[in-house]
């Protein structure tokens, strides 16, 4: 209902990739599976291989933060629109007389995302919130039943320090520390437009970007609200047109052909040359205050096989190497 809207914000590298105790065992190994085959000992394999899948929260994929956005009270009406083709969102929502229209988009080729608000509608608060890795997890008999299966508990227990907090001047952020050396932070800057627009630019920054990985993203952040919307778009448009001209398709079907779209859509918006490839959700994992479903990981069978096996067909050759290159490594 709005109220608030929140943007779940993600990047494609962030992992923990400690790995399980169990797994580092001599005998965990192929030989000991086929032995157990032979046997007919199917306890024990799921005991020795499955069993502690569960019971640990990492290798895991790790979800960066939210953006937040409070209106003051829910929406009476909410309209919502996606170009595939822009690569872009709009969200329409009705407070009595008054509207916010809110434009949303992550930018093709630049580490940057981008939101303008416009209407008739006060000013919206706007607040970062960092994932809780910190504080102590309780699982409840029904998380513990269902723990090695698909469904984990939360993310605190990662077991990370809390976050640090910053703001200078139009830029605020905050920075987790994980594990492995790994840090993480999500950036944003914001700009008054007229009476009562604004418009916001934001980024996943992480040390593995290079030297003052922060200091640049506050850069980054503060350089696009200063360019605006419209300017910051060209290159992202040209992106997707360029994306788009590599192929079409037309179908008598027009619920298969907008699948078509749609699933080019997603591909071509998290899987890309010089990147990881999608795992099982993408970027798109639940935002509920728990690990990604199975983690988040890569299942090398159908779950990454039919997200990639059109690629060449489709002709999207730079995205598809993505895989490639990660097998390949």
């Amino acid at each position: 209902n709005g109220s608030p809207l929140r943007f779940s914000l993600d990047r494609g590298d962030l992992w923990d990739e400690r790995i399980a105790p169990e797994a580092l065992a001599a005998d965990f190994n192929y030989k000991k599976l086929i032995k157990f085959v032979k046997a007919k000992e199917f306890q024990a394999i799921h005991k020795k291989f499955e069993g502690f899948y569960g019971t640990h929260a990492a290798p895991t994929k790790i979800p960066a933060g939210r953006l937040e956005l409070d209106f003051g009270a829910p929406a009476q009406r909410i309209e919502s629109h996606l170009s595939l083709h822009k690569a872009m969102a709009e969200v329409k929502l009705a407070f009595g007389k008054s509207y916010a229209v809110v434009r949303i988009f992550t930018h093709a080729v630049a580490p940057l995302g981008y939101i303008s608000i416009r209407g008739s509608a006060h000013r919206p608060g706007v607040c970062l919130v960092a994932h809780n890795f910190s504080s102590v997890a309780t699982a409840t008999p029904q998380e513990n039943a269902i723990a090695d299966s698909h469904a984990f508990s939360n993310h605190a227990l990662l077991g990370y320090p809390p976050v640090a907090q910053g703001q200078e001047g139009a830029v605020s952020w905050f920075c987790q520390k994980t594990c492995e050396g790994l840090e993480f932070a999500v950036v944003l800057a914001q700009k008054k437009v007229g009476r009562k627009g604004l418009e916001l630019a934001y980024t996943v920054a992480a040390n593995h970007d290079g030297k003052n990985w922060l200091k640049a993203a506050k850069k980054r952040v503060r350089q696009a609200v200063r360019l605006g919307i419209a300017k910051v778009a060209i290159e992202h448009n040209k992106w997707w047109n360029n994306y788009w001209a590599k192929s079409s398709i037309r179908l008598p079907d027009p619920e298969m052909e907008k699948q078509w779209y749609r699933n080019n859509y997603l591909f071509g918006s998290c899987s890309r040359k010089g990147a990881p490839p999608m795992p099982l959700q993408g970027v798109w994992t639940e935002d509920d205050g728990r690990l990604p479903p199975w983690k988040g990981d890569y299942h090398s069978d159908l779950n990454v096989q039919m997200s990639y096996w059109h690629y060449l067909k489709a002709n999207h050759l730079s995205e598809g190497e993505s895989l490639l290159d990660f097998l390949w490594n």
